[in-house]
């Protein structure tokens, strides 16, 4: 497999046609690029940087093309900035869970307002309103009928609750599937970062993914057979003489950075 970016999207170089290109909505494709093309995502409140968005959009596409099936998640909505995108990316066939426990009336009404506003007849998303250190493995692959092929992680910030997420999305996840995990870098909130570190020093009998690319304030994690294929892709496609682009190593995984 072989992508580049040209026009701020991804392209298949290698002209290969995934069964799964057609399993996508129309109206929902055309809602995605007006979104992430169209700089509507900037207009809602909350914390996303444009590179996490662009990569997430090359890695819904390199699933395709490698026939990753699967649900999308999302633990910490505020007010939908990131799973409205996510909404957006889901299939026809599958499901999209969000958690959150809206401690605040008024982010929950700021969030229902911006999910309509970009909401689709054929897809409606599921919504677990609950403090998510309530939420474990089997309800969330019974609400969405089935695992996940994407998973972003932005709830609590502390070590207890961020572990638990992390675990939570761990389990969840498919072969090919990934973990997008908000904050580890952010110094605002280092319980995020002990979080990762006691999973993988202190759990490593139950890890499944590795780390694999840093990008706008968000670590992404595949499962270990995948992560650096996605590595692979996303190196071969970027443009190293206009991004900056430096390649390190974490918990043993080579990573790829993009500033």
């Amino acid at each position: 497999m072989h992508f580049a970016f040209k026009g701020s999207r991804v392209q298949n170089e290698d002209n290969i046609h995934s069964e799964l290109f057609k399993h996508r909505n129309k109206d929902a494709e055309k809602l995605r690029n007006q979104y992430l093309d169209g700089g509507s995502w900037q207009k809602i409140d909350g914390w996303l940087y444009l590179k996490a968005l662009r990569l997430t959009d090359f890695l819904d596409k390199c699933q395709d093309i490698a026939e990753i099936k699967g649900n999308i998640g999302e633990i910490g909505l505020y007010f939908g900035k990131y799973f409205i995108f996510l909404y957006l990316t889901t299939r026809n066939n599958e499901n999209i869970v969000g958690i959150d426990l809206f401690e605040f009336s008024e982010w929950e009404k700021n969030f229902y307002r911006n999910i309509t506003n970009w909401h689709y007849l054929e897809k409606e998303p599921i919504i677990i309103k609950r403090n998510s250190l309530q939420v474990e493995t089997k309800e969330l692959i019974e609400k969405a009928n089935g695992p996940y092929r994407m998973f972003s992680v932005d709830g609590g910030h502390s070590t207890d609750v961020a572990l638990h997420d992390l675990r939570l999305a761990n389990e969840v996840l498919v072969n090919g599937g990934i973990i997008m995990l908000d904050d580890y870098f952010d110094p605002k909130f280092p319980g995020v970062s002990e979080a990762v570190c006691r999973f993988f020093l202190l759990h490593s009998g139950e890890v499944r993914v590795a780390p694999f690319l840093i990008t706008g304030n968000k670590l992404f994690l595949a499962t270990t057979n995948y992560a650096q294929l996605y590595r692979k892709a996303i190196d071969d496609a970027i443009d190293r003489a206009r991004e900056e682009v430096w390649d390190a190593e974490v918990f043993g995984s080579k990573v790829i950075t993009i500033l």
